[in-house]
């Protein structure tokens, strides 16, 4: 007879034709080499065998506890524990055990116990052995694990080789939306968004051969996936772990979206800062120097009398071209001063463009009209909106020869709109297309998910409008 690494199976094989089949020196010597407990205990309740486990645990040598009772041995506590499984071998039952036993020698342990019954040829019990496995050591490693697993402020699940969520804490069902239930005996790519996954089981297949602590986050931004839909920049590490149940794999999510808003925060501060110093620059030189020479026009003009009107009307157009050229800096100079800074909400930013019109004196009216109870969005789809907005108002300024620009922002709770409408000079849409920053503009409402529609004829003025769909996933808390 041979024994594996668990002795189980091998007892169950001898026991189905009695012991008596297998040499006795032969199974002694094999279970005396094995770390278990292994002993045979007949249906007086009686040991007949135990190996020399028996010994390490009890102090007693094996063939003192021949012919000696189990309750004696054990004590009264570990046998009150097991007499239910006993009963149920001598039933001709096999039955294992798992939990915490008090034994009065040894103290308390938790333990795996088989109990395989030993029948005759005649199916009559003669007794069953009983392979005793301390995990002790591994389940309070576990319970320390598990009680880190629940206080920690990561996401944390427990896999099995095979990729199925084995086990999670609460921060893993506060991250996702989902409740333990939903998530055990799941494939772990379930929380990964789609256009991850594929590459997730990739590198989970070659990574359960050589379990090792692993980043998995170093060189590429991963996504994951919330119950309601909505995505978060998140890091994954890996790591093996060993458990009275088997080799599993320790996985820790880390939610990194406060982390990227401060670095996107960070470097759009340096782009603001450096925007602002051209529009400093640009106030300070190009627009005062315009301004410089339309006064000195204007002053050379009221002394033209005498002049030729050739003279005069190449003083009036350089006048003109220094007016137009100082609105056009002036435009500069909102759009440089404009720029959408993350954590600022739309309607504010919106506030903010109309206000940076009124204050560079553009000579059309610029107003805003802000419709229901603003909340905030993705900052990207925020971003893109203030652009479209801004673009669309520039190009009414530059182009439309309006009188006035309405900005109009509606929030509802399935859609968001915006429109941009001029009472200007309107143009052909199909020959202009391809022009004005029209291209951008649709551009950036296709990558929000947006529709985009442009309207103008000539006379009629034009209306650019961008409608968003709102799933409730992508609306955050409303402003107060």
């Amino acid at each position: 007879m041979t024994m594996g690494r668990l002795p189980g199976t091998q007892v169950k094989r001898a026991s189905r034709t009695e012991g008596a089949h297998v040499g006795q020196e032969s199974f002694r010597t094999i279970a005396n080499s094995m770390p278990e407990l292994i002993s045979y205990i007949g249906a007086d309740q009686r040991y007949r065998f135990c190996n020399k486990s028996y010994e390490k645990w009890f102090g007693i040598p094996p063939k003192d506890f021949v012919g000696r009772r189990v309750r004696e041995i054990l004590g009264e506590p570990a046998y009150t524990v097991v007499r239910p499984c006993i009963e149920k071998a001598l039933a001709g039952e096999d039955i294992t055990y798992e939990g915490y036993v008090s034994y009065e020698r040894v103290g308390k342990r938790y333990l795996r116990i088989d109990y395989i019954s030993l029948k005759d040829e005649r199916g009559k019990v003669n007794g069953f052995y009983v392979i005793i496995h301390d995990l002790t050591e591994l389940k309070e490693a576990e319970e320390k694990y598990l009680t880190f697993l629940e206080t920690t402020p990561d996401a944390m699940i427990v896999g099995d080789p095979q990729g199925k969520i084995s086990m999670v804490n609460a921060q893993t069902e506060r991250m996702f939306g989902y409740s333990r239930q939903e998530l055990i005996g799941q494939r772990i790519e379930m929380l990964l968004s789609e256009r991850f996954r594929d590459a997730h089981a990739r590198d989970w297949e070659v990574y359960t051969k050589h379990p090792v602590f692993r980043t998995m986050t170093i060189r590429r931004d991963i996504y994951a996936l919330r119950k309601d839909g909505s995505e978060f920049p998140i890091e994954i590490s890996m790591s093996p772990l060993q458990t009275a149940y088997g080799a599993f794999i320790s996985i820790v999510i880390r939610d990194v979206t406060v982390r990227k808003q401060l670095a996107e925060q960070i470097r759009w501060s340096a782009i603001l800062e450096e925007r602002s110093r051209l529009a400093r620059d640009i106030h300070d030189s190009l627009a005062q120097g315009f301004t410089g020479i339309i006064l000195n026009l204007e002053a050379v003009e009221e002394a033209s009398t005498n002049l030729p009107e050739a003279a005069k009307e190449r003083i009036f157009r350089a006048r003109k071209v220094a007016r137009e050229s100082l609105e056009e800096a002036r435009r500069s100079i909102i759009t440089l001063s404009n720029e959408f800074s993350p954590g600022v909400n739309l309607a504010t930013c919106l506030h903010g463009l109309v206000e940076r019109y009124r204050s560079m004196s553009v000579k059309t009216q610029v107003t805003l009209s802000v419709q229901g109870k603003p909340f905030r969005l993705d900052s990207k789809v925020e971003e893109n909106v203030c652009h479209i907005a801004q673009q669309a108002t520039d190009n009414a300024l530059q182009h439309a020869d309006a009188k006035s620009i309405r900005i109009e922002i509606a929030f509802d709770e399935k859609c968001l709109r915006l429109r941009i409408r001029d009472d200007g000079q309107g143009f052909d849409v199909k020959r202009a297309a391809l022009g004005f920053g029209l291209t951008g503009m649709r551009e950036r409402a296709k990558q929000i998910g947006g529709e985009f529609n442009l309207r103008s004829r000539r006379g009629e003025g034009t209306s650019v409008e961008v409608k968003l769909a709102l799933p409730a996933a992508r609306r955050e808390a409303a402003f107060s």
